[in-house]
């Protein structure tokens, strides 16, 4: 085992990691998208790793009613997360996203 191997196994263990992961996931009630734009709410909504039922119903909701995919796209790069933003879109609600959006999503990706 490497040095930081055993570093990591001793400062983040299970458990910890566990909380960490948890704290992540429960901040979908942190949410406050009233004051946003449908494109920012949609991009905050996304930029996650953390997948969960709500948060996935949200972003199902949110992605039919983008009226520029393009803005999703602008914000998503200023933010540095339009992998993250894509990656959601086309695990946890491909069908809720219309083809060209993800298309936008994925081609300004790379």
């Amino acid at each position: 085992m490497s040095p930081i191997d055993t570093l990591v196994e001793r400062t983040w263990s299970p458990l910890v990691l566990r909380a960490i992961v948890d704290s992540s996931v429960a901040s979908d009630a942190l949410l406050d998208l009233a004051d946003l734009s449908i494109e920012a709410a949609l991009v905050l909504c996304c930029a996650t790793t953390a997948a969960t039922p709500a948060r996935t119903a949200l972003a199902s909701g949110l992605a039919p009613r983008v009226r520029s995919w393009d803005r999703v796209v602008d914000i998503a790069k200023r933010h540095a997360v339009l992998p993250l933003v894509h990656r959601y879109l086309k695990l946890e609600c491909p069908t809720a996203v219309p083809e060209g959006g993800l298309r936008s999503c994925g081609r300004s990706g790379s």
